[in-house]
């Protein structure tokens, strides 16, 4: 496909520059892999950023987006030491310059406990930074979080609803969301719990389904929206 895609370039006059382009494995791959342009092999890397995101560990992508979000917060120090400026202002500039940097692409991350409680003590020091407070004013966080549920919980609600709209959106990812690559091995291969990816098996963990359950709510989209909002507030009610 590659040399396909060189050989058109080059009838219009384009080359595709080796030094600028990567490839990346993903999988069990037995026999070495080697992918050349006319004008070399190209480079073979673990990992890759595509469109600001880390593609092959969530907690990776998480601590970048961390140190970016944290860099937003620090722009606006003058900001959030105006002692005139309310708190709602404040709270809304927070949601969209800081925020939304941190949880940029985090609808793709697989949630486990560990990264849960990352994101969550992150977003309070930075919320805690953005209304001035510190370790020394011993504020609580149900005073902290007025008004505003727990990060975790508001993005998993958005992360749900996403992996719906994925599922009934017709397109590839559809068949890619619950795609299992030992099923490619051998069609007698019999498919099990050990054999799931660690996002399915997360998923189906937080929604207490099997998988052809959580495929059947999917595609109705009132019952879907119904049972993201009993697993937050379960959640909820969990933390």
């Amino acid at each position: 496909m590659l040399s396909a895609i060189e050989n058109t370039a080059l009838k219009v006059g384009l080359k595709i520059n080796l030094k600028k382009t990567e490839y990346l494995l993903v999988g069990a791959w037995v026999d070495p892999v080697m992918i050349s342009l006319s004008s070399g092999p190209l480079a073979r890397v673990d990992d890759f950023k595509y469109l600001g995101s880390w593609l092959m560990n969530s907690m990776k992508d998480f601590e970048v987006r961390k140190a970016l979000a944290w860099k937003a917060a620090t722009r606006l120090v003058k900001v959030w030491k105006r002692k005139h400026m309310s708190r709602s202002l404040k709270l809304k500039l927070f949601l969209a310059c800081v925020e939304s940097v941190l949880l940029y692409n985090a609808v793709t991350w697989t949630m486990n406990t560990t990264l849960t409680k990352r994101l969550d003590g992150c977003y309070t020091r930075l919320l805690r930074y953005a209304l001035g407070y510190t370790w020394t004013d011993k504020i609580k966080n149900i005073v902290l979080y007025e008004g505003l549920n727990r990060v975790s919980l508001r993005l998993q609600e958005r992360r749900l609803r996403f992996l719906g709209h994925c599922y009934r959106s017709n397109q590839p990812v559809s068949k890619l969301l619950f795609w299992d690559h030992s099923l490619q091995v051998s069609e007698s291969h019999a498919l099990n719990r050990g054999n799931r990816s660690n996002f399915t098996k997360l998923l189906m963990e937080e929604l207490q389904l099997e998988v052809e359950e959580i495929k059947n709510s999917m595609l109705n989209r009132a019952d879907w929206d119904k049972r993201i909002k009993l697993v937050v507030r379960e959640s909820s009610k969990n933390n």
